[in-house]
């Protein structure tokens, strides 16, 4: 079974692959801090797809909600994507399920933590698209796949992101099995 945070307009069409490759979720947390057109739209694809959806208030500890739900419903292997999740997890819920996996829009280890664009101009740093394992480090587990983007000399940030999510979005077609 498999359970997914999912955060902004990009989380939202990375749910929306997942469903039109035949892998629904049991349920989708979303995170109370993002646009009001984000929650409604991850809620009415949960409610056309019989997803079980819960918006989490950034306060609450979000193992909490995994508890009531996810995690008391399976026995099984339990599996957890974060589609442009937008918070760093606590050990505690890392270590309650043991396979996260995160979609990140840089070609780790360069442009770890948000704003990897920016890294790879100024430093001059390879860049792409990876999805890897979550650790208690901040984009430090094993990384399952990636695609690296060639940065061009007029490329600027926002370029960059974009190229990186249209990466992100490709990677994880290419390779959403769970």
């Amino acid at each position: 079974m498999f359970a997914v945070f999912c955060f902004s307009k990009n989380g939202y069409e990375l749910l929306k692959i997942a469903i039109e490759m035949n892998q629904v979720p049991k349920y989708v947390f979303s995170c109370s801090m993002d646009y009001i057109n984000n929650l409604n739209a991850i809620q009415k694809l949960c409610d056309q797809h019989g997803i079980k959806h819960k918006n989490m208030n950034k306060s609450l500890d979000p193992l909490s909600y995994l508890k009531d739900s996810f995690l008391k419903d399976s026995k099984e292997d339990n599996l957890l994507f974060l589609l442009f999740w937008p918070n760093i997890l606590k050990a505690n819920l890392i270590s309650e399920v043991p396979r996260i996996i995160n979609i990140h829009p840089s070609y780790l280890p360069y442009g770890k933590g948000k704003y990897g664009y920016v890294w790879a101009i100024q430093n001059n740093e390879r860049f792409g698209a990876s999805i890897h394992l979550v650790d208690e480090g901040i984009d430090t587990g094993a990384i399952l796949c990636q695609e690296e983007i060639s940065v061009e000399i007029t490329d600027n940030g926002g370029i960059l992101y974009d190229k990186s999510v249209m990466a992100c979005k490709k990677v994880f077609k290419d390779n959403l099995i769970h």
